[in-house]
C-alpha cells in the first residue's frame, strides 16, 4: 500500500479522466497497521478460539485473568471479527439460559452490557452475560 498506493490511484484517476467517466476519485488515505504485539496476540486468541480452547485455560496460557480475556474477546468482536464461542457458551449456559439472555438483548433499550449485568445479576454472572452478548451481537450484526 505504501509503495504502490499513490501511483495506482493516480493511474486509475488518469484512466477515468481519459475515458470521460463521471466517476470522481477522491483523495485516498492509506492506513497501514503496524505489526505490533497486541495485534499478534489477538490473532493468536482467535486461532485458539477456532481450536475450541477452553477460555479459562486460554487465559492461563496467556497469563491474563479470565475477565481480561473476555475484554479482549469483546474488542476482537467489536472490530468485526466473528468469534464462534458456541462451544464454550454451551458449556456454561443451558439452552434455556441462552434463550433467556438472547430475548433480553433483543428487547433491551441499550447495548450497555454493564447495565445488562446489573439487571441480570441475580440469575447470571457478568462473564456469562458478556459472552452471550458477543454471540447475540455476532448473530444480529451478520
Amino acid at each position: 500500500a505504501q509503495k504502490f498506493g499513490e501511483p495506482f490511484v493516480a493511474l486509475v484517476k488518469a484512466h477515468l479522466e481519459e475515458n470521460g467517466s463521471d466517476i470522481e476519485v477522491k483523495e485516498v488515505t492509506t492506513v497501514v497497521r503496524p505489526n505490533n504485539n497486541k495485534f499478534s496476540s489477538r490473532i493468536q486468541i482467535v486461532q485458539q478460539i477456532d481450536r475450541k480452547k477452553d477460555l479459562r485455560e486460554l487465559a492461563k496460557m496467556r497469563n491474563i485473568s479470565y475477565r481480561n480475556l473476555i475484554t479482549e474477546l469483546e474488542k476482537i468482536s467489536q472490530a468485526g471479527i466473528k468469534l464462534n464461542l458456541d462451544y464454550y457458551i454451551n458449556k456454561i449456559l443451558s439452552d434455556e439460559e441462552q434463550e433467556e439472555l438472547y430475548d433480553y438483548f433483543q428487547n433491551a433499550e441499550t447495548e450497555d452490557t454493564s447495565m445488562a449485568c446489573s439487571e441480570l445479576a441475580d440469575e447470571f454472572d457478568e462473564d456469562q452475560v458478556r459472552l452471550m452478548y458477543m454471540k447475540f451481537f455476532d448473530e444480529v450484526a451478520s
